[in-house]
């Protein structure tokens, strides 16, 4: 029992020499200090044994001890059921002399905060829910009262049998891949000093009009997400939060998983109902990309028991629907679209041809989250922890390459966007280096990277993006400067190698096709990202020459002078002036 009120001024020293006695010095136990960050409680935690003989602790206000002799104090011993001495004056000579006996202890601070403690590099230490790693293990510990579900920080089976058992569900799977690096991202946001982390949104693929075909679940929306959620805590469906909760229900939610991961699902089970007062979804990219609640009064926070919220988290959240029906357009880079393709595609399990494979795959996932969950983030934040002043400078570095790779840096939005996944593949591979992934270096790079080119497809209209690159490259058709025209057999001469970015001729029984070498293609594509969208969108209007076999849409060519080896061209016809 700890009282609400409290006051900062410490014990009043007995003055009496404490006599010697019969009474055993053994009714209580008085371990050390502690101090309540949040409530500015002061207490002390007392160890004693109930009168059934089982060993017990309460904190007790320091306060109770100098009030009338201790009396508060003891009077809250026995309302725990502690064995005690009879007589009050003995009662006061045992709790008095187990507080001398403390010494000088030091104080343990309690918080409800989770996350990092301090910007301090050299400093910091990182408050869990069952364990502080760093160098405040000792001195710094999480409110146990301070989690709104209990499912987080739950641990069952071991890291190894997770990595393993999600091994082979992850080599055809980038959704899982992206969903567990998400996870491990939270962190790293207290490391890197980034203040905007981002919602994603795993969402259900488009339906077009007169398609009969099924679209709707079963896709691996939610499997992915309870992939996320197995890093740190359980994560059956009932143990994912749900989207009917109130502002307040949400602001602490956040505040719970604060540089972790917050994980919202659609049927998710665990939160307040929210009812009438229910947040609205297209607030969701303000109130917690945002980081900040609600700012309240000192009054108000004193009357109510409430503290202002802040916290810096990312947030998977699952839904059929995509972000237009929630997602105002300002929030575009704030909750970000992660598309799954249909079921009848595969879903997550797209490159796997087989039906059956696929329930295989989906069925080992289960099973695997099922017995080991919350065991990879406490191992994880050990490493980053001990690691942390170096990751500092290597993760910024990861993700400004990434943004760098993918064409991104062209523009202060773009990069924004880019960014968010820079993160995730910067976790994804400390995964790796730290033993604890079950997908290699590669394989990280690859998934994250065809992730992001989707998610950026998702919110570029892809018809006006083709339309603009065909616009561009007509015109430098035209020019001539650029894309030449090369007969079959002929090379470009030494002053066009300097300029020329393709070429102009006949292939595969067309006149007049237009040759860009895949690299330059993803360039003239604004944004790149979304270039193989774009490339499909050609496919499907008849404006490529695919390849002899119809199935790849790009051709191999060697063009002397332009690429020295076979490479990938992408081949478009219509383009030169007069010629269909």
């Amino acid at each position: 029992m700890v009282a609400k009120k409290i006051k900062s001024s410490s014990p009043k020293k007995s003055k009496s020499v404490l006599r010697s006695s019969a009474v055993p010095q053994t009714y209580v136990r008085v371990e050390r200090p502690i101090y309540y960050v949040g409530k500015r409680l002061s207490s002390y935690r007392v160890h004693f044994k109930d009168l059934d003989g089982e060993k017990r602790a309460v904190d007790i206000p320091r306060k109770a001890f100098s009030a009338k002799g201790a009396t508060e104090a003891i009077n809250m011993l026995l309302d725990e059921h502690a064995k005690m001495p009879i007589s009050r004056e003995d009662q006061k000579e045992a709790l008095l002399e187990a507080l001398e006996a403390m010494g000088n202890a030091p104080t343990l601070k309690i918080t409800d905060r989770v996350g990092w403690s301090s910007a301090d590099s050299q400093m910091a230490s990182f408050v869990y829910y069952n364990k502080t790693y760093g160098l405040e293990r000792d001195k710094l510990q999480l409110d146990t009262d301070s989690s709104r579900n209990p499912a987080l920080g739950q641990r069952a089976g071991t890291t190894e049998k997770w990595r393993d058992g999600l091994e082979e569900p992850c080599r055809s799977a980038d959704h899982l891949v992206l969903a567990i690096a998400i996870a491990a991202s939270g962190p790293l946001y207290g490391i890197v000093g980034n203040p905007e982390p981002a919602i994603y949104h795993f969402q259900g693929a488009h339906k077009p009009k007169g398609d009969d075909r099924k679209y709707q679940s079963s896709s691996g929306k939610t499997l992915s997400a309870r992939c996320a959620q197995s890093a740190f805590g359980a994560c059956s469906r009932t143990d994912l939060f749900g989207f009917n909760m109130t502002a307040l229900a949400m602001e602490e939610t956040c505040f719970s998983c604060n540089n972790l991961l917050v994980v919202l699902d659609e049927d998710g089970a665990a939160g307040d109902g929210g009812g009438p007062h229910m947040i609205k979804p297209d607030v969701l990219p303000y109130r917690i990309v945002g980081g900040q609640g609600k700012i309240r009064s000192k009054a108000y926070m004193v009357g109510n028991g409430l503290s202002n919220r802040s916290w810096v988290v990312p947030v998977i959240t699952t839904s059929e629907n995509g972000l237009d029906t929630v997602r105002k357009e300002g929030a575009q880079v704030r909750m970000v679209p992660i598309p799954f393709p249909p079921q009848f595609e595969g879903g997550m399990f797209r490159t796997v041809d087989s039906a059956a494979e696929r329930n295989r795959l989906a069925k080992l996932v289960e099973d695997t989250i099922a017995a080991n969950y919350g065991v990879v983030m406490p191992k994880f934040l050990a490493h980053l922890v001990k690691d942390r002043i170096a990751l500092a400078v290597e993760i910024p570095a990861v993700r400004d390459k990434f943004v760098q790779d993918v064409g991104a840096a062209s523009s202060i939005w773009e990069k924004r966007y880019a960014e968010k996944f820079g993160i995730i593949l910067a976790a994804a591979l400390l995964l790796v280096r730290y033993g604890m992934a079950p997908w290699t270096e590669a394989r990280a790079v690859a998934a994250v990277t065809e992730l992001y080119k989707e998610s950026r497809s998702a919110v570029v209209s892809v018809p006006k993006a083709t339309n603009a690159v065909l616009g561009r490259l007509q015109n430098l058709v035209a020019k001539k400067l650029r894309f030449p025209a090369l007969p079959k057999g002929k090379e470009l001469s030494a002053k066009q190698k300097k300029k020329a970015w393709g070429i102009v001729r006949q292939i595969g029984g067309k006149k007049g096709v237009t040759l860009v070498p895949m690299y330059r293609f993803e360039r003239l594509v604004d944004p790149p990202a979304v270039a193989p969208a774009v490339l499909k969108e050609l496919a499907a209007r008849g404006r490529l020459i695919k390849d002899p076999t119809g199935k790849i849409l790009t051709r191999q060519v060697q063009i002397t002078g332009l690429t020295d080896q076979r490479a990938r061209y992408v081949c478009i016809k219509g383009l030169l002036a007069g010629v269909a």
